[in-house]
């Protein structure tokens, strides 16, 4: 059965919450890269990607950017915008996807996102 674009965006926004936890641990023992978890949405996905810190916090900067692996990208919700030889950068184009994503960015102060 196909996912409604919602569902996948909260998946995506798991992933990127995921992510900052793991670009803040990076940071604090200074490295200049980090093996973060593919923001796609793909509930089961278990691919790492390994991203300059700079370039994440780029991404960052935009809520409906996400990083993701070669190949990942849902076409019905995101465009490819960069192809990097480890990953990928996508942004939302969906306008629901692109609400949803706004509404849970960490760096925004929404709350934490609930299960379910």
């Amino acid at each position: 059965m196909a996912r409604e674009p919602e569902s996948m965006a909260k998946t995506e926004s798991l992933f990127r919450d995921v992510n900052e936890r793991i670009a803040t641990a990076a940071d604090q023992f200074g490295s200049e890269e980090a093996e973060f978890v593919c923001e796609c949405a793909d509930p089961k996905c278990v691919e790492r990607v390994g991203v300059p810190l700079e370039v994440y916090e780029s991404v960052r900067a935009e809520p409906t950017t996400f990083i993701l692996a070669n190949g990942h990208e849902e076409g019905s919700i995101e465009k490819v915008v960069e192809t990097r030889r480890r990953f990928q950068i996508v942004e939302k184009v969906n306008r629901k996807v692109v609400a949803v994503v706004r509404k849970l960015d960490p760096r925004s102060g929404a709350p934490d996102l609930e299960p379910g």
